[in-house]
């Protein structure tokens, strides 16, 4: 998903309180051209997770925050993200706020009487008629 630079009022007063708020661009999203969003999909989503993990552990190294200040934010499968990032590096943050999570994809995908699910094949794979169910 591309995010877009847009005003938020609720993160006005987070900044106003000295909050520091970061928009990681990870590979999966559209941001820097359709390779970029082809690198963090179906068999290579496992990069949108560690290009997450990267850019913390950047905020951290870089003294902009600590581990016991850093939140991860992520809603429907940017909560698949922040899931999987809170199990890969838990020592990086000090919570996870998941937004309506898409934790459970596999068995989502495999209902295509479940809103969205034939949309998303494309993005996630169609494990009813391949193998790819079959390899985790």
């Amino acid at each position: 998903m591309c995010e877009d630079p847009r005003f938020s009022i609720a993160r006005l007063s987070l900044l106003d309180r000295g909050m520091v708020f970061v928009v990681a661009h990870v590979r999966g999203g559209g941001e820097m051209g359709r390779l970029w969003y082809e690198h963090g999909k179906m068999l290579h989503k496992k990069n949108t997770f560690s290009d997450f993990v990267a850019a913390a552990k950047h905020l951290v190294d870089s003294g902009l925050t600590r581990p016991e200040r850093l939140v991860a934010l992520g809603g429907s499968a940017g909560g698949l993200l922040v899931g999987a990032v809170a199990n890969m590096a838990p020592e990086l943050f000090a919570g996870i706020l998941a937004q309506v999570p898409f934790v459970d994809p596999l068995t989502t995908i495999l209902d295509p009487s479940l809103p969205l699910t034939v949309t998303e094949w494309d993005e996630w794979g169609n494990p009813s008629t391949t193998a790819m169910s079959m390899r985790t």
